[in-house]
């Protein structure tokens, strides 16, 4: 995806879409007293934090599967 590398005023940098500099991002945008998301678009966020705490989770599981600790007797 094509975006625009910013620093942040805190000196972190970010990368920002290009779409969403465009007007045309905009056109259907209203504001609101209050946040709303549909269902589906919830649903879907859940399943994508579900996959990456899975993922994490077997990454951290085969990193320790590699570690093992020295035999009596060896120099750490």
């Amino acid at each position: 995806m094509a975006s625009y590398l910013v620093t942040l005023p805190d000196g972190t940098k970010a990368a920002l879409p290009i779409w969403m500099t465009e007007a045309s991002a905009a056109r259907d945008a209203e504001i609101r007293d209050c946040g709303v998301a549909s269902l589906t678009a919830l649903e879907e966020l859940r399943t994508l934090v579900d996959e990456v705490r899975a993922g994490w989770a077997r990454s951290t599981a085969s990193a320790t599967d590699c570690i093992e600790p020295p035999a009596s007797g060896d120099a750490p």
